[in-house]
C-alpha cells in the first residue's frame, strides 16, 4: 500500500464516524415539543430531581438525583438513589408513571426487589447534569 493511502486511512475513518446518519434528524421529535414521562408532558425535567419514587408496590424505594437523555435530548431514563443500599440505578422512563397532582413518582411492574437488585450506574451518560 502506498504512503499516500495509508495516511489517508485514518482521515477517511474518521469521515465515516462523522457521517450523519440517514434519517436520524427524522427520528429525533420535535426540539420544542414537551418531554413526556408516563404519558404526561413536562414542561421542567428539572421539576423531576429530589422527587420521591415509589415501587409497583407503593412503598419508597428513592428519590430522582437526575434524568439521563438519548442521543436526542429527551429523558431516557432516571437516575434514583436509593437510600438503604446507597447507589443510584437507572429506571426506564417507559417504567415510570407520573401524575401532575403528585409529587411522588410511580414504577409501573417494578417491586421494591426488583429495583434494588438494579446494577449501580457508572455515571457516563449524558445527563441534566451534564449537558
Amino acid at each position: 500500500m502506498p504512503f499516500s493511502d495509508v495516511s489517508r486511512a485514518p482521515l477517511l475513518a474518521l469521515a465515516v464516524l462523522l457521517a450523519p446518519v440517514p434519517g436520524h434528524a427524522a427520528s429525533c421529535p420535535d426540539p420544542n415539543s414537551l418531554a413526556v414521562i408516563g404519558g404526561t408532558e413536562l414542561s421542567d425535567l428539572d421539576d423531576l430531581i429530589e422527587r420521591p419514587v415509589t415501587s409497583a408496590e407503593g412503598h419508597l424505594v428513592g428519590v430522582v438525583r437526575d434524568v439521563v437523555l438519548d442521543r436526542c435530548g429527551t429523558p431516557a431514563s432516571l437516575v434514583v438513589a436509593l437510600p438503604y443500599t446507597h447507589k443510584d440505578v437507572a429506571i426506564p422512563i417507559d417504567r415510570v408513571r407520573y401524575n401532575p397532582d403528585s409529587e411522588v413518582l410511580r414504577l409501573d411492574g417494578l417491586t421494591d426487589a426488583a429495583v434494588a437488585a438494579l446494577p449501580p450506574t457508572d455515571g457516563a451518560a449524558v445527563s441534566l447534569d451534564r449537558r
